[in-house]
């Protein structure tokens, strides 16, 4: 299954650790006992060859004040899924057996949904055991709970005080509606204060967000949003926009050129049909003529070859 936009900009921006460490202080803030500073992704580079094929998001490890790791792993999703209790289950079974054979101990683990898509609210339930006929009896077997974090639950102002990752999340959860709740001068503190953390480069991830998202019209929405809400970054946003428009053009002459070429094979390949129809009726004017000996007209009517190629080949027999 191909990454959506909104998939590629979660993953890109939780890189980045500024944001990411302001996520998982945010969204896991009850969680007093874990050390955030000592956030390592290992999504990437430290977890099995199955793992990798599997958990196609985010996976953080860190430190315990008291000892022992938490394992954090998020999934962003664009739609409501019903069995993500069942894929939570299958990650969180690959992390542990991963750390079993490792360590011989497990993480304190942990998933976080960050629910984004158009229906409001996310519509399932968070916990496996919601699942069975009987939750209570289930529950005594076999338990899984993820954190839901439904942003199109939460204000903008509110989203606001989620400190780095608070850009991240605004732009997820408009990135269908573009419906913005406050003045952009609201937002510009936040922004700005982002990308000091984080560093310029991440306004290319914004935009590159923005312009190839699938709604089209929200993609030009959130890309003005961003234009007007970093006013501090003009020549770097100019400098996006015009390097895309370049590759505009780099991208139109190549379809121009592979157009052209695909023409040119066109065209020869109904000039070799019309050169093999030539010849069938060459050959069938040749049989009506020399070897049924009909008249120059009756296979002129027949064929629709012309008086002059039908005498041509009556002269050459």
């Amino acid at each position: 299954m191909s990454r959506s936009q909104y998939d590629s900009f979660f993953s890109r921006s939780m890189e980045l650790p500024p944001i990411a460490q302001a996520f998982f202080r945010q969204y896991l803030r009850s969680y007093t006992h874990a050390d955030f500073t000592s956030l390592t992704r290992i999504d990437r580079t430290n977890t099995s060859a199955d793992l990798k094929k599997r958990h196609r998001d985010i996976a953080y490890e860190m430190m315990l004040k008291k000892g022992g790791k938490l394992l954090a792993c998020a999934e962003q999703q664009s739609q409501p899924d019903i069995t993500l209790p069942a894929r939570f289950l299958r990650y969180s079974a690959d992390n542990l057996e991963h750390h079993l054979k490792r360590d011989q101990k497990i993480p304190f683990l942990v998933n976080i949904l960050f629910y984004s898509g158009e229906v409001s609210p996310y519509p399932y339930p968070n916990t496996l055991q919601a699942y069975y006929d009987d939750p209570e009896a289930g529950s005594q077997e076999l338990a899984l709970r993820f954190h839901l974090i439904d942003l199109t639950q939460i204000s903008d102002v509110e989203l606001l005080q989620h400190g780095h990752c608070a850009p991240m999340a605004l732009l997820l959860k408009h990135g269908r509606d573009d419906k913005f709740e406050l003045k952009v001068a609201a937002y510009r503190d936040v922004f700005q204060a982002c990308i000091d953390a984080v560093g310029d480069g991440y306004i290319s991830t914004m935009l590159d967000y923005a312009t190839f998202l699938n709604n089209e019209e929200a993609g030009k929405k959130i890309y003005r949003f961003i234009e007007e809400v970093l006013i501090t970054k003009q020549d770097m946003i100019m400098t996006y926009g015009e390097r895309l428009q370049q590759q505009g053009k780099q991208q139109g002459m190549q379809q121009g050129m592979q157009q052209a070429k695909q023409q040119e094979k066109q065209k020869w390949i109904q000039q070799e049909k019309q050169k093999e129809m030539q010849r069938e009726k060459l050959s069938i004017a040749k049989n009506l003529l020399l070897q049924l000996h009909l008249g120059i007209e009756e296979v002129k009517k027949a064929t629709g070859l012309s008086q002059a190629a039908l005498e041509q080949l009556q002269a050459a027999r």
